[in-house]
């Protein structure tokens, strides 16, 4: 009859689906009792669903340090470009301090210090320009009167 047919049909198309299940599961088992196949796809999709939940737990927790991270990148950003900007009046007060201090060095556009602008000129002088000639005649007058 029909409905013995139909049962015949649905119970080979199961078999054919227990079948495939349980290659999907491993393609090397050996054939085995539905059971067992719903029992290892049971497990196979708690195992599943569990490194579902770590995997989303571990994107929530990467994706809010990305974020942080991009913030702080973003601040360093706004940091440097301040500590650039303050670099360069800095720079510029030094330019103009050291024109003030020594008028005849040239204007550079980077900072020079001091001290390697002035070493080619010595402070050593042969001899004493201070003393007045006049003065020393007046006092050798003096001395021998």
């Amino acid at each position: 009859s029909r409905k013995a047919e139909r049962e015949t049909l649905h119970r080979d198309k199961l078999k054919e689906q227990f079948l495939e299940l349980g290659k999907a599961l491993d393609p090397n088992r050996p054939k085995s009792d539905k059971v067992s196949v719903l029992t290892d796809t049971i497990q196979m999709l708690k195992d599943v669903m569990n490194q579902v939940d770590r995997l989303k737990a571990e994107y929530a927790t990467l994706s809010q340090a990305s974020r942080e991270l991009i913030q702080e990148k973003s601040e360093l950003r706004e940091e440097k470009a301040t500590l650039k900007s303050d670099i360069e009046i800095l720079n510029a007060q030094y330019q103009h301090r050291i024109r003030n201090m020594v008028p005849w060095i040239p204007h550079y556009t980077y900072p020079i210090p001091l001290v390697a602008i002035t070493q080619g000129q010595s402070s050593f002088s042969p001899y004493s320009a201070s003393v007045n000639p006049l003065i020393r005649q007046q006092a050798s007058v003096q001395k021998h009167s």
